[in-house]
């Protein structure tokens, strides 16, 4: 945040764990100190280890090398002759049929005991099983069992596609972006409740439901008002557009606003202007910082997917984070 590159890159190779110091976050930030130190053959070289990575750091370490974004295009896998043998499957035919009586949390247990046993390519079969038989959720859930973060078709399936598209239209806000914040908030799992009373796809609470619901004429009275589809994409992505006017079109801090609340960001304001990648890295809250970090890779991803492998650069949607001049007090 203060540009004291000397002071990151020693931070940086200071670090005595061999896991933590070859971590995405760490090589980029070594990477950025070097550059900004005009080392850039170093630079690149540790940028270029970490552009394999579908990460906020994989895909900015591959815009600062000019690269395109090479995991984004690896073709889907054929898994079907192991899926059909998965339904063949007596554990796995007791879940779905708990699935079918509306017993949820029993079905997940089944499924997940008959995880235990298998082989990767075996969990990302039944990664794919679970995704065409209508459950992202379950699939995405499956996928983190097996490890497999480089399989972006399964971890990023393109879910209510139409609903999307359409709300996004209205709202005029990017449907990647309303996807990349469905795929965080609740892994697609249009019944999640969280322990801070935000429900459905988008995870809203009910006063920013109600609202945003006013204005747009829908009336939201309890919670059972907010998981309906249609009314959630609604709302969700209407609040993003407001985030996004309120932010003046900086997508970094509208997204945190969503996950922190539109008077936090601004109290995160730089006393200069400030890349985005130096400003989200320093947000203070580690949940938000994580979360938008998340969120615009997801972004990056989605809109690569909805496009036909022609979507926009992270760096693209990422501008520098000038000064707020209504803030007063000093930086946190």
């Amino acid at each position: 945040r203060e540009n004291d590159w000397a002071r990151v890159l020693q931070a940086a190779q200071s670090i005595k764990t061999d896991n933590e110091r070859d971590a995405a976050p760490w090589q980029y930030w070594q990477a950025r100190a070097l550059e900004a130190l005009g080392k850039k053959p170093e630079a690149a070289s540790m940028y270029a280890n970490i552009t394999q990575h579908t990460t906020f750091y994989g895909f900015l370490a591959a815009d600062h090398l000019g690269q395109d974004y090479r995991t984004l295009a690896d073709a889907p896998v054929d898994r079907q002759q192991r899926v059909a043998g998965l339904q063949r499957v007596a554990a796995v035919q007791r879940a779905f049929e708990w699935f079918a009586l509306g017993e949820r949390e029993q079905g997940r247990k089944e499924w997940f005991r008959a995880l235990t046993p298998m082989d990767q390519p075996g969990k990302l079969a039944a990664a794919e099983l679970a995704l065409t038989s209508g459950d992202p959720n379950l699939a995405i859930w499956t996928l983190s069992r097996a490890k497999a973060w480089g399989e972006v078709n399964l971890r990023f399936p393109v879910v209510h596609a139409d609903l999307v598209q359409k709300q996004a239209a209205a709202q005029g806000v990017l449907p990647a972006w309303v996807l990349g914040v469905m795929r965080r908030e609740s892994a697609f799992d249009a019944t999640a409740a969280s322990s801070a009373n935000a429900f459905g796809l988008m995870q809203l609470i009910l006063p920013t439901a109600k609202d945003v619901g006013r204005k747009l004429g829908i009336s939201i009275n309890t919670k059972d008002d907010v998981f309906p589809l249609e009314t959630n994409v609604q709302l969700g992505s209407a609040y993003l557009a407001q985030m996004l006017t309120r932010f003046n079109g900086d997508y970094a801090q509208a997204t945190a606003a969503y996950n922190a609340g539109p008077g936090r960001p601004p109290q995160w304001s730089p006393r200069q202007t400030l890349s985005a990648d130096q400003w989200v890295e320093s947000i203070p809250f580690t949940e938000t910082r994580d979360y938008v970090q998340a969120v615009m890779a997801y972004t990056t991803i989605y809109d690569y997917r909805l496009n036909e492998g022609k979507g926009r650069r992270l760096s693209e949607r990422l501008p520098p984070i000038a000064p707020n001049a209504k803030k007063l007090s000093p930086d946190p």
